[in-house]
């Protein structure tokens, strides 16, 4: 019996102990819980902070590079701002083009002229491409200064 007794309390320590640890493994897994609720109702809130806050700054960025007025009124979706934001972005690329078009044929020019005076003849066997590609970058500017002023248009109303 006396072998018995020693088998009997260990039992009932560790049963003891088991029973601790549930108890203290269900504390944890409920703070757990309401810490990853809390977490993720956080981070919700801080998203739509977040996209409310980024939509606006980007309305006043397109407003500003319209030249155009931000109200809370003019407040729109995303779509349409991302559309404004690829059409100035098209816009400034084409101004960039032009003026590199522009710059270039004028710098081409003033070599053109600088090697013509410095060798002359020796010169005129390579100045047929150097003069062809200031042509073209030539028309290129001015074209593209001549597309950018308003042209008429000729609207029919068809009655219905």
């Amino acid at each position: 019996m006396t072998s018995s007794q020693p088998r009997s309390e260990h039992n009932q320590s560790w049963q003891s102990v088991r029973s601790v640890g549930r108890q203290r493994l269900g504390r944890l897994g409920e703070i757990l819980k309401a810490a990853s609720k809390e977490s993720l109702s956080e981070l919700k809130a801080g998203t739509v902070e977040m996209e409310g806050l980024s939509r606006e700054a980007l309305e006043r960025l397109i407003a500003e590079q319209k030249k155009a007025e931000f109200t809370e009124e003019t407040a729109r979706g995303w779509r349409p701002l991302l559309w404004d934001l690829g059409a100035i972005a098209q816009e400034r690329k084409s101004d960039w083009l032009k003026q590199l078009a522009t710059r270039l044929a004028q710098e081409i020019e003033r070599f053109d002229g600088e090697m013509n005076h410095r060798y002359s003849d020796r010169y005129r066997p390579v100045s047929r491409p150097v003069n062809w590609l200031q042509t073209r970058l030539s028309r290129y500017g001015n074209q593209a200064r001549q597309t950018d002023t308003a042209q008429p248009v000729e609207v029919e109303i068809v009655g219905e």
